[in-house]
């Protein structure tokens, strides 16, 4: 049995809106760019180079940057699942590539979504924390965690 492939058109719920597709877009702009920038601070702490150098007050300025970056993770993930369901309708637009610059805008989504997707997902292949801590001395380091986050 073959399914159809469903039109553009069949989509009319408010969620597939551009609207709501721009501001699901913002706001994940806004906790990826948290997340990447307090990962960053966070990496430069653990690996200071020599222009860098982390204040000793207020204590807890570390401890809020490392809440910050696992509450923007966390809350990217739901942000996300939101933001691709919301333009799911336009990959079932016809004629799938119209010309050149449609088809490298198609390619393009393809491979933001796929990092996104990496980014936020789950990181099996990666070495977990307690792990990286008790092999950092034998060659153990964040080095996958840093390099999907460039």
């Amino acid at each position: 049995m073959k399914l159809p492939i469903p039109a553009e058109e069949q989509f009319r719920a408010p969620a597939h809106h551009e609207r709501v597709t721009s501001k699901i877009g913002l706001a994940l702009a806004v906790t990826f760019t948290t997340c990447f920038v307090t990962g960053l601070i966070s990496h430069l702490i653990q690996h200071p180079p020599g222009w860098f150098s982390w204040p000793s007050r207020p204590v807890g300025l570390y401890r809020v940057t490392q809440g910050l970056h696992v509450i923007s993770g966390v809350a990217s993930i739901p942000l996300l699942l939101a933001k691709l369901w919301s333009v799911y309708p336009k990959l079932f637009g016809r004629p799938l590539v119209r010309s050149l610059p449609h088809a490298l805008e198609r390619l393009s989504i393809l491979v933001l979504s796929g990092a996104a997707i990496r980014w936020v997902g789950p990181d099996a292949d990666r070495p977990r924390v307690a792990d990286r801590r008790l092999h950092r001395g034998a060659g153990g380091d964040p080095l996958p965690h840093v390099t999907d986050c460039w």
